[in-house]
């Protein structure tokens, strides 16, 4: 575990690599394993990392595993395997956009506090899915059932509000702790994840910074995902061979699946001349404010599929204290 002082230089970022990560790998002192695997361990796990580490789309992919599994829909060897970790009876799975959550208790003048938090799900849901009509009691009769409820962004709370904020987390998994059958996921970039913010009973999960055959495979899933399938592998085959025949520089941007991905888009977009460096970052910045278009209007590129929410996502686990 690195000391609290730590955590603010540990955030930091050399060569794309969180050096929170890079010390832990040099001492050699982790154990890797996929959510999968932490949450077979503990019912509670907060996964810390960089930005643009895939934190978010991890919860994500497991809402929608979830969700599958709850809609008895077929299910890949990966998400049967989480779905073995969570319990033999599907969850029901709750996003939380701390954010939003935050946000909503400012407009309201709410303390954050667990009833509030529950009270904004259910507000939350209601406004992203308004042909419901759920009961206002929908989300706590949830979570004495059974449910997978997810925190999303710690470190995007004020950070005058995290405490208040970590409290009212901690407030639904005390009161429904009876219930093993409910499953906790918060998620915070390292920066923030310390002291008053750190959630308390939760496994820190820290995600490792993308292997080369972990990056390249999500190059290929990004690639099948938008272009026919002859021409996706070509594509991808040539952006994997790319960037392995690149300067250190250039593959230690590649190490998160942001990072991946905004190569992945220059490369469709711009072809072979992505590799000029003033380039790069010029075609880079054209593709963050231009999206191409289908004939339809429709986005042709730069949408992914939840097909590539199959990729599989491996965290560090080591016990917090």
């Amino acid at each position: 575990m690195v000391p609290e002082a730590e955590h603010e230089e540990a955030a930091a970022h050399t060569e794309g690599l969180d050096k929170e990560v890079a010390r832990l790998i040099e001492r050699e002192s982790i154990e890797r394993v996929n959510l999968t695997g932490a949450l077979g361990r503990s019912p509670q796990i907060a996964i810390v990392g960089a930005a643009g580490s895939g934190k978010s789309t991890l919860l994500q992919w497991a809402g929608l595993a979830t969700t599958r599994a709850f809609l008895k829909q077929k299910l890949s060897t990966e998400q049967k395997d989480f779905m073995k970790a969570l319990g033999d009876k599907p969850l029901v799975p709750f996003l939380c956009p701390l954010r939003d959550f935050n946000r909503y208790c400012e407009v309201h003048k709410l303390n954050r506090t667990a009833r509030s938090l529950l009270q904004f799900l259910s507000v939350h849901i209601a406004e992203q899915h308004p042909t419901l009509d759920l009961p206002e009691e929908f989300v706590e009769s949830q979570l004495q059932q059974g449910c997978l409820l997810m925190f999303d962004g710690v470190d995007e709370v004020a950070p005058k509000d995290r405490m208040r904020v970590r409290e009212a987390i901690e407030g639904p998994v005390a009161e429904f702790h009876a219930h093993d059958r409910d499953r906790y996921l918060a998620t915070s970039r390292t920066v923030a994840y310390f002291g008053g913010a750190a959630l308390a009973g939760f496994r820190k999960c820290t995600v490792l910074p993308l292997a080369p055959d972990d990056r390249d495979t999500l190059i290929h899933l990004w690639y099948h995902a938008v272009l026919p399938r002859d021409k996706a592998t070509r594509e991808a085959e040539d952006l994997c061979r790319r960037i392995g025949a690149s300067n250190k520089r250039v593959q230690d941007l590649a190490v998160t699946p942001l990072m991946t991905t905004i190569f992945a888009l220059v490369h469709s977009i711009f072809s072979k001349r992505w590799l000029v460096a003033v380039g790069f970052w010029r075609n880079t910045t054209a593709c963050m404010v231009f999206t191409p278009t289908g004939p339809s209007g429709s986005s042709s590129r730069g949408a992914i599929s939840l097909r590539s929410l199959e990729m599989k996502s491996s965290v560090t686990f080591y016990r917090s204290t």
